[in-house]
């Protein structure tokens, strides 16, 4: 994708959903066929904002600690693969701003365009701090590789759900853009799969799976502290709603044990060459527990 290429200036049409909506969080709750459908509406418009909140801050980190960190260890890597990680960030970079001006064009009161701020991500700055020192030591703690294979992968499979679905114009075009560039970083992460986490002995393996697992059930799997940002944020749009969003948050905290739920994150269908790993390799042999769509073959 050329560096100069831009987002469409066309007006938002906040007359159509941001991202469909069986796929977003509380579309898997019981309660969700009580909302009128101008709730369901507005919610898939929040629910869009939030995961292109969550993608920027995922990316930003890749590209501002993960990656260089990776691609300054040549001897380690590779070269041809120290010169594809620089192109990763790069592109990294580029999609951030993507979703960050997005977000800035549909609500500019409430996102910011300065790298850093965040809405529904919660995060302190210790948490800052602590998250971005984990994340400038890759090689101490390669788990970084299976998040950045598996949040990859999804990406993929959520960009290509979004193109075939009715979504308003400019987060459907923003979802091809992004599509575009998401084959190579999956390839480069399998790259980074075989030379730097399979030379290592089983033992760090299994315990970098543990860490993995952690990570995902407390920041990837569960709708906790953002999920739960984006609903209130619902509520507080929609006062006849008050009555019934304690049952909602209720409802939504309980999808972290949701099979259903897990499956439209991370399944064989959405993220198949991360699963297809997890069978070959036995530190992964437990990730189901965290992972619940995941049973091994």
């Amino acid at each position: 994708m050329p560096a100069e290429a831009v987002m469409p200036r066309a007006e938002i049409d906040f007359s159509r959903p941001f991202f469909p909506a069986h796929l977003a969080a509380l579309s898997f709750v019981p309660s969700w066929r009580l909302l009128e459908d101008r709730h369901r509406l507005r919610y898939s418009q929040l629910y869009a904002l939030y995961l292109n909140e969550q993608t920027v801050f995922f990316e930003e980190l890749l590209a501002t600690n993960v990656l260089p960190a990776l691609y300054q260890r040549p001897d380690r890597i590779g070269a041809d693969l120290a010169n594809d990680l620089r192109q990763f960030e790069t592109e990294e970079r580029r999609h951030s701003r993507w979703f960050r001006e997005l977000n800035h064009r549909v609500d500019p009161q409430r996102f910011r365009l300065e790298e850093g701020s965040y809405v529904f991500v919660p995060m302190t700055a210790r948490t800052k701090a602590v998250t971005a020192w984990f994340a400038r030591h890759p090689f101490t703690f390669p788990c970084w590789i299976w998040l950045m294979l598996l949040q990859e992968e999804r990406s993929i499979a959520v960009g290509r759900e979004c193109l075939r679905q009715d979504i308003e114009p400019a987060f459907r075009e923003l979802h091809r853009k992004h599509l575009a560039d998401e084959i190579d970083h999956v390839r480069w992460d399998l790259k980074l799969v075989e030379r730097i986490w399979r030379p290592l002995p089983l033992w760090k393996r299994r315990l970098q799976a543990k860490l993995f697992g952690f990570m995902m059930a407390e920041f990837f799997t569960s709708p906790k502290r953002a999920a739960k940002a984006v609903l209130q944020a619902l509520i507080n749009e929609h006062p006849e709603l008050q009555s019934l969003g304690p049952q909602l948050h209720l409802e939504l905290r309980a999808l972290s044990h949701s099979r259903d739920y897990h499956a439209s994150l991370y399944s064989r269908e959405t993220t198949p060459r991360c699963f297809a790993l997890f069978d070959e390799l036995p530190e992964f042999r437990n990730v189901g527990r965290h992972l619940l769509a995941y049973e091994r073959r």
